[in-house]
């Protein structure tokens, strides 16, 4: 979908810069002939009454969006510092970035009105009307509010739009929110190892290395238990264990815990879960790993 999207971005760049050049040399004949032009006030007006319609629809959205992950915004891409940090939350971010569109979106209009007011010729009004185009194709607020594309652009969310763990397997990983539910697991899982990723919505690297987690839990999901847990949800088992960063990882034996760290990095997971069940087939008489598994 990333390579679509930017395919999409790329041709769509390319044509509307040839529809504009199309445009620039095509204008005597575009500004000589009153039904293009009355064509393209026309179009024009019926462009800005759907871009109103898709902002105020877009506004309504977002005012019933219940998300309030809060967000840790870094970098020059958010208009920042390279150390500055912005705390905000996925629903004041897309308030501001709709804000901004509708902005862009009234200077687009006053220009044009001011060129045709200055101009007579419509010319102008055909290229802002592939302007406002543009803005409309290329705004990731439309593809995620009324294209339901919730990872979009540059809006792909580390944002708390959707669970990290939200395509796990429920046979492969199990949700813990609770000391109760950590408590089940570690019963259950008996002599086999239990890894868990305490993890965050908004956190980037927890997104980055869940696929990866996912994959190790399908591969090992028959020697080890594996289990995901949202720290914004289980407030009480974090502090209890101590979780202070994310993505940490937890794992235990027995009952008893071996280890916590909060490295994203897939092969240390991996090689810490396999010294885990080396040392769990070496303990079990005749005990192999199940096929499918990979223990180095």
């Amino acid at each position: 979908m990333d390579f679509l999207a930017n395919l999409w971005r790329k041709m769509g760049k390319s044509l509307f810069m040839g529809l504009g050049m199309a445009v620039l040399s095509n204008r005597r004949m575009i500004d000589s002939d009153p039904r293009t032009t009355n064509f393209a006030i026309v179009t024009f007006f019926a462009l800005v009454l759907v871009t109103l319609v898709s902002r105020v629809w877009i506004l309504y959205r977002i005012n019933t969006l219940n998300d309030s992950t809060v967000l840790q915004l870094k970098g020059a891409k958010h208009g920042l510092q390279p150390m500055q940090i912005k705390n905000t939350s996925v629903r004041q971010y897309d308030y501001e970035l709709n804000m901004t569109q509708v902005k862009i979106f009234l200077a687009i209009v006053a220009l044009a009105f001011l060129f045709y007011s200055q101009m007579k010729v419509a010319t102008p009004v055909v290229g802002f009307t592939l302007l406002m185009v543009y803005q409309l194709l290329n705004d990731p607020l439309v593809a995620i509010h009324i294209g339901g594309r919730p990872e979009e652009g540059d809006l792909k969310r580390p944002f708390g739009c959707s669970p990290v763990f939200e395509e796990a397997k429920k046979d492969t990983m199990t949700a813990i929110e609770t000391r109760a539910q950590l408590d089940e697991l570690l019963l259950r899982a008996k002599e086999k190892p239990v890894l868990i990723d305490f993890h965050a919505t908004w956190c980037e690297p927890c997104r980055t290395i869940a696929p990866g987690i996912m994959r190790l839990a399908e591969e090992k999901c028959r020697s080890a238990i594996f289990a995901h847990c949202d720290v914004d949800d289980s407030d009480p088992l974090c502090k209890e264990l101590g979780i202070s960063a994310v993505p940490t990882f937890v794992l235990y034996r027995k009952g008893v815990l071996v280890e916590q760290w909060s490295t994203p990095d897939l092969y240390d997971v991996r090689s810490k879960l396999d010294k885990e069940l080396e040392k769990t087939a070496s303990v079990t008489p005749g005990a192999t790993a199940p096929v499918g598994d990979s223990i180095k």
